[in-house]
């Protein structure tokens, strides 16, 4: 399966972004983070859209970095 098109766990995905998994299914609760389904009773992340989460986030981030 090509990187792109992994579907990544809640837990995968904490550990990937260093966070505890809690904080990830707030995100989901609340609507925010990287976009996410279902599969049956599970939660998926597709790695594209974490990709694109992530260069929003540094998008987003950048000018009060720049701030500094």
């Amino acid at each position: 399966m090509d990187q792109v098109d992994r579907l990544l766990t809640i837990k995968e995905l904490a550990g990937y972004l260093v966070v505890p998994p809690t904080t990830i299914n707030g995100w989901c609760h609340h609507s925010v983070g990287p976009l996410g389904f279902r599969v049956g009773m599970r939660i998926r992340f597709r790695w594209s859209d974490l990709e694109c989460w992530a260069d929003a986030q540094l998008t987003a981030f950048s000018p009060a970095v720049s701030a500094r």
